[in-house]
């Protein structure tokens, strides 16, 4: 019987109060999946952070703790690399796709920069979003 794992398993993981899961969620599933994991990290809950700001003029707790992703990945045996130059972002993918290795990219984005959703336009245009409730 063979022990090597099968190539092109994929996952998605969202961990709720990452703080105290993350760890374990990695660790029980990082053998099984060959993933390469993008971490747009702006250190802040940005949709909604823009949203406070738009709605009600200021954003309410809304920033988070900087959190280096890719050495959380090495401490947990996998491969880490940071960016924050958009130029980086070929060469540390094209090095996570040849190492063959579960890899987490972290990518340090501007929090202020806007994600591109209509409904934002459409804020700060003044037009009245519907919103469900």
């Amino acid at each position: 019987m063979s022990t090597a794992r099968p190539l092109g398993l994929s996952a998605f993981l969202r961990c709720k109060n990452e703080e105290e899961y993350i760890v374990a969620s990695i660790l029980s599933s990082y053998r099984v999946f060959d993933e390469i994991v993008v971490v747009l990290n702006n250190s802040t809950f940005g949709y909604q952070k823009h949203a406070e700001q738009l709605h009600y003029g200021r954003s309410f707790e809304t920033d988070l703790l900087d959190v280096d992703y890719a050495a959380l990945a090495r401490v947990l045996r996998c491969d880490g690399v940071s960016v924050s130059d958009p130029a980086q972002l070929a060469p540390a993918l094209g090095a996570a796709i040849a190492s063959g290795r579960p890899t987490v990219v972290n990518v340090v984005i501007d929090p202020d920069a806007f994600p591109p959703i209509t409904a934002f336009d459409q804020l700060r245009a003044g037009a009245p979003v519907p919103v469900a409730h």
